[in-house]
């Protein structure tokens, strides 16, 4: 799929359109010659000063400058342009408010290798958002020309609403080529990485990224930009960089202060904020989602693809991250989500692993694990179950045997370690040092799961699928 180019005076609608359909988009020309000359001028020195990363992730050949709003007037600018305030406000819809998540100068040197192909939300701890709900927003301005050959940002577009944990290729990803001024936004959630600089020039962007502002931002502003320079930018500045209420009752001072009346030392109403207007933001999501209470899921769009294009038919709950309970209607042959939120259930199983000798793979759930109830800790599905629930105890998954024409049976061939957690693909993510530690929170995960690593192999494949 390739990505979309808009011309500069394209809205904020329909940027904010785009990034919902395909994840990304660029606008050209958003940023004038005599600006980004301006811009590199400002942060010369500060780039000249800062070492490359240490890993393969930051990027042995890569500088990265962050602090950008302390450092360069004209990046405080670039950070509250219009059409990107718009864009993000229209993805991140929903949120009381928004703020920076992260300023940062990239400059890819020579011979730097791609990136892995990652999502930025993966910062937040690796907690799995749901599909479809965007909690970041991200922007990339082009300092110098985005090519393939120096390492233009590679993108997947319609990534944003696959599954999490996926590994990619550069071969699967398509270049975000731009001229100096362009701008590329993408979400969070879609899948990307910094292209591989096989040209003997430097590639440098502006990363500007907002998320919404009951998460913690990926650079800490408040001690990035010291409070002397901090108490004489404007307030809209100020609270885009996080000197406001995320929402109610979220992010006051003390006695229930206003941030910026704290930071400017100045006496003001205190409260909790606006409970009218928190109460009247609860009741039109009430209103926006009447039917939240149950949705029907039917097999195929569990699925997602027919037996044809190599899925077949075996059930893999995913677990639930709200802890809402879950039931199969098996005369209709629908899943049944009972929450406020639905409960993810997979339909997918994985062909061998050993397509030459004809073999197959499937994993179906246990007897009594077509769905269950992570609340409860019981199997659902059958009026007497009492086995345990399959979160708790992964050996109620078993791996299946295929039998062949002659009625031989045939072992199911599927590698250890296949299935690729968050945590294993991210070697190197920025602002995680300790890796070692970080891989095995995401095998914690995992185990917390109920999920062998090559029991995932199927719900993987299937998100990989998904069109």
């Amino acid at each position: 799929m390739p990505i979309e180019h808009l011309a500069p005076d394209a809205g904020p609608e329909r940027v904010a359109l785009l990034l919902a359909r395909d994840g990304c988009c660029v606008v050209d020309r958003l940023a004038t010659p005599e600006l980004l000359a301006s811009l590199q001028s400002e942060l010369a020195p500060w780039l000249e000063a800062t070492p490359c990363g240490t890993d393969g992730f930051s990027g042995r050949n890569t500088r990265r400058t962050g602090g950008l709003v302390a450092r360069s007037r004209t990046a405080r600018e670039l950070v509250q342009h219009p059409l990107v305030l718009g864009a993000v406000k229209g993805v991140l819809q929903g949120a009381t408010n928004f703020q920076i998540h992260l300023t940062q100068v990239i400059a890819i040197g020579p011979n730097e290798p791609a990136q892995l192909i990652h999502r930025d939300q993966w910062a937040f701890d690796f907690f799995p958002f749901p599909s479809g709900y965007e909690v970041q927003c991200n922007t990339l301005w082009a300092v110098s020309d985005f090519t393939e050959p120096n390492g233009a940002t590679r993108v997947i577009p319609g990534s944003h609403r696959l599954e999490d944990g996926l590994r990619f290729e550069e071969k699967d990803t398509e270049p975000a080529e731009m001229s100096a001024g362009g701008v590329l936004f993408y979400t969070g959630a879609l899948y990307h990485g910094a292209g591989a600089n096989r040209s003997g020039e430097t590639r440098t962007g502006l990363n500007l990224t907002y998320a919404r502002a009951w998460l913690r931002q990926e650079e800490n502003q408040y001690l990035a930009v010291p409070h002397e320079t901090a108490r004489e930018l404007p307030e809209p500045l100020l609270r885009l960089m996080g000197y406001a209420r995320g929402a109610y009752a979220l992010g006051y001072v003390d006695d229930l202060r206003d941030p910026l009346d704290a930071l400017r030392g100045r006496s003001g109403a205190t409260s909790l904020g606006d409970l009218a207007a928190a109460n009247e933001r609860a009741a039109s999501r009430r209103r926006a989602k009447p039917g939240a209470r149950a949705r029907v899921i039917s097999e195929r769009e569990a699925r997602g693809r027919p037996r044809s294009a190599g899925l077949s038919q075996a059930s893999i709950p995913i677990p639930n991250p709200w802890n809402q309970p879950a039931r199969r209607c098996h005369r209709r042959r629908t899943f049944v989500a009972t929450a406020t939120k639905p409960t993810f259930l997979i339909c997918a199983t994985r062909q061998s692993a050993s397509r030459a000798s004809g073999s197959t793979a499937s994993l179906r759930p246990g007897r009594r694990c077509a769905a269950y109830s992570p609340r409860g800790g019981e199997a659902l599905g059958h009026r007497s179950s009492r086995s345990p629930c399959p979160r708790r105890s992964a050996a109620s998954f078993r791996p299946a045997s295929a039998e062949d024409a002659g009625g031989r049976s045939l072992s199911t061939s599927t590698a250890p370690g296949s299935c690729h957690a968050p945590a294993d693909q991210l070697t190197g993510r920025r602002g995680f040092p300790d890796l070692a530690r970080t891989e095995q929170r995401g095998e914690r995960a995992l185990h917390d799961q109920a999920l062998e690593p090559s029991q995932c192999i199927g719900a993987l494949e299937h998100a990989r699928a998904v069109p």
